[in-house]
């Protein structure tokens, strides 16, 4: 909890004030509700751009391949299972964040509002986290799957089977540093905002019964 919110708590909790000062009080824990919410909201929306930016590189990079290599079956075998991989990801990506990046809390929204407002992005903001913790269990292994197979159909990488140390190599880096990548992307741009969400929330009910 924030001091200042335990500053303004402790100011209503002395006595019954009058209703003017009530209601300036009331205003001062919404601006610095709006404000802590705000935070978090920069924080996802971070996310949100790049992973717009790394969904486009992903689909640009795979329709590519396919159109150059379109009469070699076994890279559009790679390509379809990165499309295949992808999508269902795009469209939950779509349909939970795209809502908690437009969705502005106004200062001047009631009390109930504003509880309403932020459980509602929390739940959407945990939802969508507990189904990135799953794709990204799968999506890495076979996102190197597919990198390592296309830089073997580029030549970048010799065949595995003429040389499959360079691939197994270079496909264990791949997940390394998508593991690393991913573990700080969660802890920061996930773990951390909820947790304060939550708290916001929990400021949120305490203030009610205080109110």
């Amino acid at each position: 909890m924030s001091t200042d919110w335990k500053m303004l708590q402790a100011a209503w909790q002395q006595g019954t004030p009058p209703a003017s000062s009530r209601a300036v009080q009331a205003n001062e824990l919404r601006t610095l509700v709006a404000a802590r919410y705000r935070r978090e909201q920069r924080r996802v929306g971070n996310y949100v751009v790049g992973s717009v930016c790394w969904q486009t590189i992903v689909y640009a990079a795979l329709s590519y391949m396919a159109l150059r290599f379109r009469t070699d079956p076994s890279t559009l075998a790679y390509c379809g299972l990165g499309v295949l991989l992808y999508l269902p990801f795009t469209v939950v990506f779509v349909r939970q964040l795209r809502g908690y990046t437009r969705r502005h809390l106004a200062d001047s929204a009631s009390g109930a509002a504003v509880h309403a407002h932020i459980v509602e992005q929390y739940e959407a903001l945990r939802q969508f986290f507990s189904f990135k913790k799953r794709f990204d269990l799968i999506a890495t292994p076979v996102t190197a799957l597919v990198m390592v197979g296309l830089f073997i159909r580029l030549s970048w990488v010799p065949a595995f089977s003429a040389s499959p140390t360079p691939s197994l190599l270079l496909g264990g880096l791949i997940v390394g540093i998508f593991a690393l990548a991913l573990r700080w992307e969660n802890n920061h741009q996930f773990a951390g905002p909820l947790q304060r969400l939550y708290a916001l929330r929990q400021d949120l009910d305490l203030s009610k019964t205080h109110g």
